[in-house]
């Protein structure tokens, strides 16, 4: 019997997994589409105009510009006693920021905790370790900016 629902539970969390990753999809799509609709009617953008070798870059430097804090995050999920491997942890750090374009940003934890989820991790510290890495990357921004103004602004110091 506990065989019986230990497998239809399976299934369940199987079959979750896929809505979540279709909902996703479709948000996504949904969010392109919305935007390409709004540039055509500002200016006669159209999708033609798109140089695909220009997106392969800017895609490759948006890869790169992620690594290190996905790498901080799978640390930070390893010191937080999750044993978690560099494949799976980035994989699920880069499908998660799909989720930020879903309305109210938790897919985000969802996506990452999910695709995390098995018998040896633990979902509410994956969850809270989302949190600590989104704070973490917010900070650094912060502190960059503030840099880069303090440099390029320097006779305003009076206004930061």
């Amino acid at each position: 019997m506990a065989q019986l629902v230990n497998g239809r539970k399976g299934v369940i969390v199987a079959w979750a997994r896929w809505l979540v990753a279709i909902l996703v999809l479709l948000f996504v799509v949904r969010s392109f589409f919305g935007a390409q609709r709004t540039l055509a009617e500002q200016g006669g953008f159209t999708l033609r105009q798109l140089q695909v070798r220009w997106l392969v870059v800017a895609g490759c430097i948006y890869f790169l510009a992620l690594l290190p804090m996905g790498c901080y995050w799978i640390l930070l999920l390893r010191r937080m006693g999750q044993p978690i491997g560099w494949y799976r942890g980035m994989t699920a750090y880069y499908v998660g920021h799909l989720g930020k374009y879903v309305p109210g940003k938790a897919m985000v934890v969802v996506l990452r905790a999910g695709l995390l989820g098995s018998a040896r991790t633990n979902l509410t510290v994956a969850a809270t370790s989302v949190f600590i890495e989104t704070f973490t990357m917010m900070a650094v921004g912060a502190g960059l900016a503030s840099a880069l103004i303090a440099w390029q602004f320097g006779e305003y110091r009076g206004l930061l």
